[in-house]
């Protein structure tokens, strides 16, 4: 019989403030299966108004952070968090090293701060001014980036699903490949990345990419942000997914563990 580790791993795939497009989710290893439970209402998705201020919002996003860390979990986000030195490039060699990382270059990452990106990206930089977390990054929190993990797992068919954004055909083509299930319960193309950052997060390090996948892009180990991880295979069955209402959930996690 095979033995499986333990797994917990949550995923961020964030949005800017002036909507509720951020979707947080968990994946839980059952076995040779994973659960996956997209976490509705998280703080994440509560956008700054007259009743909610930024200083609440940054306060409760900050905490959500630690509480998932205190649980023994990692987190994988999908955003630039480790800006390497942008937008004070003082001595570039190249124009694109003014508005993107090397990463982001090899890998057809966003500009962090000249995209449209560039305002989640500030508020993730607001976030990590916690030195705590700021601390984590590395160790239990992550930054990640979908698109090259799909590429990677989806091989000769990233072609024909490569714009799976907005597109319901093709983002049920990435499901039915990665045999990830119920596909009604993926809404949105918001919440397969978050899928994907979940199974990042709690992945092993033989399923990441390793020095000859980054290497091979162009990208060494050393040149990497801090923290940047990115799924290299799954070993899982079935990636069975769910919906659930984050405070119900963390409360539930966290009475099982005192």
């Amino acid at each position: 019989m095979a033995a499986y580790r333990t797994m917990t791993g949550f995923g961020l795939d964030p949005a800017g403030y002036c909507g509720e497009r951020s979707v947080l989710a968990v994946a839980e290893r059952r076995g040779s299966n994973a659960d996956v439970t997209i976490l509705r209402n998280s703080p994440f998705s509560q956008a700054p108004n007259e009743a909610r201020q930024i200083e609440v919002i940054l306060a409760n996003e900050r905490k959500a952070l630690k509480d998932m860390v205190a649980l023994g979990c990692s987190i994988a986000i999908d955003i630039p968090i480790d800006l390497q030195g942008l937008p004070r490039m003082c001595a570039p060699t190249h124009l694109w090293q003014q508005t993107k990382r090397k990463v982001d270059k090899k890998v057809g990452g966003l500009e962090p701060l000249a995209s449209f990106i560039g305002h989640v990206t500030a508020r993730f930089q607001s976030i990590f001014c916690d030195s705590e977390l700021d601390q984590r990054l590395g160790l239990s929190i992550f930054e990640t980036y979908p698109k090259p993990t799909l590429r990677k797992l989806l091989g000769t068919q990233w072609t024909a699903v490569r714009n799976y954004k907005n597109q319901p055909s093709q983002m049920e083509a990435i499901c039915y490949a990665l045999k990830i299930c119920p596909q009604t319960e993926i809404v949105t193309d918001d919440d397969l990345d978050a899928v994907i950052c979940a199974l990042t997060a709690g992945a092993p390090a033989e399923e990441l990419w390793n020095r000859d996948d980054y290497e091979s892009g162009g990208v060494t180990l050393e040149e990497l942000p801090r923290g940047y991880r990115l799924l290299s295979r799954t070993s899982f069955e079935r990636i069975a997914v769910s919906t659930g209402d984050f405070d119900t959930w963390m409360r539930e996690k966290s009475s099982k563990i005192q």
